[in-house]
C-alpha cells in the first residue's frame, strides 16, 4: 500500500534508504514499511495510528492499483490518497519530506512511483 498524503498542495515524500531497493531515492511512504499492525486491522484504524504524527485525517480514499514488474517478480501496487486536515511538525521525522507537487516531477523518484504521480488530477492536491 503506497500513501498518497497530501495537505495543502504539498505530498508526503520519504526519503529511502540507501541500501535496499530504490536506494537513496524519494518515494511515497508505504502501509507495510511504517506500520507492524496485522492485515486484520481495519485501513482506517492502520492510517490513523500510523500518519498521527504527520496529521490529522480527513479523508482517506483507496485508488486504482497497478502492477509493476522487476525482473524476478511483481509488485502490486494499492494506492491509498490520505487528505489531512491539520498537518503537525516533523521534528522526528528526519526521512520524511514535504514536497510541492512542481518539486516532484524535478525529483529521483522510483518509476512505479512517478507512474502513480502521474496518473493523479491536479484536483488531488487541492484542498477540499
Amino acid at each position: 500500500v503506497m500513501l498518497v498524503v497530501v495537505h495543502e498542495g504539498e505530498i508526503l515524500m520519504e526519503q529511502r534508504p540507501p541500501e535496499g531497493i530504490w536506494g537513496g531515492l524519494l518515494s511515497l511512504p508505504e502501509l507495510n514499511r511504517l506500520s507492524v499492525a496485522s492485515q486484520d486491522d481495519d485501513l482506517h484504524e492502520q492510517l490513523a495510528l500510523v500518519l498521527s504524527s504527520f496529521g490529522d485525517i480527513e479523508s482517506v480514499e483507496t485508488l486504482r492499483g497497478f502492477v509493476h514488474g522487476f525482473t524476478h517478480y511483481r509488485l502490486m501496487v494499492t494506492p491509498v490518497q490520505v487528505r489531512l486536515r491539520q498537518r503537525h511538525a516533523m521534528l522526528a521525522q528526519s526521512d520524511y519530506q514535504w514536497r510541492a507537487l512542481a518539486q516532484i516531477s524535478e525529483a529521483a523518484l522510483p518509476s512505479p512511483v512517478r507512474k502513480l504521480l502521474g496518473t493523479l488530477s491536479d484536483s488531488v492536491f487541492q484542498p477540499l
